[in-house]
């Protein structure tokens, strides 16, 4: 495996030519330009070099490669086979889809963002549970009106433990997802988390929308933890004015 570290170059750009030649040659001079081939060190840094077959689960969510585009400060940069790895953070991309081909992974750029499968995966600065200042991707789900809507899914390593005894089995390590949702006021670049508690979660908004928020959600029966109603919930934020 290679990591694919993207170095970006002003390039000239005679009209829409390398966009339509993007389009015809899939994974294009201008999105080669992006990007020059390292040595993968990911699992030896991580330990997983040696335990990678006794290891439950994926770092995937979907391990196939999906043809996708590539974007630079929303410039179209070509087409190429793309997939994220949720547990080191990272799209890895492909020219085919041929097994033995190596693959790279894009640089971690906020100016530069991807497709796949027709959703936006994007990379954004949030804050973590402790208030540390972080960058991971993020896929959009809702990017129309005043909020926008986003979810954030990684996967987690739990190491493995030995058994302590001929009795006991031993436990293996294992790939947890874990799946968080944000939310973000008119592309201001500042994420909020949406909490399960709902009085925290109205707190996030105007005094103006909390009441109509709240009736909403208690009429409609939302929960803060399903896909489904926060989509509901945020198409009704963006109605009100």
């Amino acid at each position: 495996m290679y990591v694919i570290n993207f170095s970006i170059f002003a390039q000239p750009n005679g009209g829409g030519g390398s966009q339509a030649v993007a389009k015809q040659q899939g994974f294009n001079r201008g999105l080669e330009s992006l990007y020059r081939t390292l040595e993968d060190k990911n699992k030896r840094n991580t330990g997983l070099l040696d335990l990678n077959n006794d290891i439950e689960g994926s770092p995937f969510f979907d391990e196939n490669f999906i043809k996708g585009s590539v974007y630079f400060k929303n410039d179209y940069m070509g087409e190429s086979y793309l997939r994220y790895n949720a547990y080191s953070e990272e799209i890895q991309i492909k020219k085919t889809q041929l097994e033995e081909e190596e693959f790279g992974a894009l640089l971690k750029d906020p100016d530069l963002y991807c497709i796949i499968d027709s959703k936006k995966l994007k990379f954004l600065e949030y804050k973590d549970a402790d208030g540390n200042l972080k960058r991971g991707y993020f896929t959009t789900l809702v990017s129309s009106g005043k909020y926008f809507l986003f979810v954030k899914r990684v996967k987690l390593f739990k190491k493995g433990k030995s058994a302590p005894t001929s009795l006991t089995a031993a436990i293996s390590p294992k790939f947890i997802d874990k799946i968080d949702y944000y939310f973000m006021k008119e592309d201001s670049g500042k994420l909020y988390k949406v909490v399960h508690n709902k009085n925290k979660f109205v707190s996030l908004f105007g005094k103006d929308y909390k009441n109509r928020i709240k009736s909403f959600m208690r009429k409609n029966k939302i929960d803060l933890k399903k896909e489904s109603d926060l989509l509901t919930l945020f198409y009704y934020i963006n109605t009100l004015t």
